[in-house]
């Protein structure tokens, strides 16, 4: 049952809100510097895609103020009050979700349980890595440079609170507008490449930061599983670290 599977994730709120996370816009405005013409065409194009993406990023977070210095626990938050109206029985995800047949989407229920997940890992500890640029930075201490010259589609959980709580299911991510994460086949790929990018982007090192994004990764995925789906099809892609759909790869 939904229920069932939200409580299998083990979450831990914490009484106080400890840090509040500023916004990510400076990190974002700063310019992708060119690389040497000797350079391959790969990272030529990583570049370029970073440069654009820090625009996209930059202006969903003017759209989306509210948020910038939000705690997880707020942005869980946000997250809960577009649940309710749905296990009230309000539909308030746009006509998008009338015509898909999609069995995380419809009926609502389903979408509910992957809201719930998404809730309970926003108020896990390990999600203070996942939430935006800084974040990742502030505990990382590594250049987002890098970041954004590896992965193709850069997302963290907070876009995705910001795409469900302003009722768009848009993501801030050019080569993802198709995935509206209103539908819930979308939202659950869309928290997992939120994972999968910040894993590729740590590296393969087995610290005890990688150790546990993996186990809130692999939480989610068993709340997804225990849902019990009679057809295998109906569960998303759960993709690798070293996918192309990922990250840029040298030739």
């Amino acid at each position: 049952s939904g229920g069932a599977a939200v409580s299998n994730l083990k979450t831990e709120p914490e009484s106080s809100i400890e840090n509040e996370i500023g916004s990510p816009a400076g990190l974002l405005k700063k310019r992708i510097s060119r690389r040497g013409d000797n350079e391959s065409d790969v990272d030529q194009e990583a570049e370029e895609a970073a440069a654009a993406a820090s625009l996209i990023f930059d202006s969903a977070q003017k759209e989306s103020s509210q948020f910038d210095s939000a705690s997880r626990q707020k942005l869980a938050e946000a997250i809960d009050g577009i649940t309710s109206a749905l296990e009230e029985g309000r539909e308030v995800r746009g006509g998008i979700v009338y015509s898909s047949s999609d069995y995380w989407t419809n009926p609502a229920s389903n979408y509910v349980i992957v809201l719930r997940l998404f809730q309970n890992i926003l108020l896990h500890k390990s999600s203070r890595f996942l939430l935006d640029p800084c974040s990742l930075h502030q505990h990382i201490q590594r250049s987002m440079k890098s970041y954004y010259t590896l992965i193709k589609n850069p997302l963290f959980f907070r876009d995705i609170v910001v795409a469900i709580f302003h009722q768009t299911g848009h993501l801030p991510c050019d080569k993802l507008k198709r995935w509206n994460v209103f539908e819930g086949k979308y939202l659950i790929q869309a928290v997992d490449l939120v994972f999968l990018n910040t894993l590729a982007f740590i590296g393969k090192e087995p610290t005890p930061t990688r150790r546990e994004i993996q186990q809130l990764r692999s939480s989610f995925w068993k709340g997804i599983r225990d849902v019990g789906c009679r057809d295998k099809s109906d569960i998303p892609p759960r993709r690798t670290e070293n996918s192309e759909f990922l990250i840029y790869k040298k030739k």
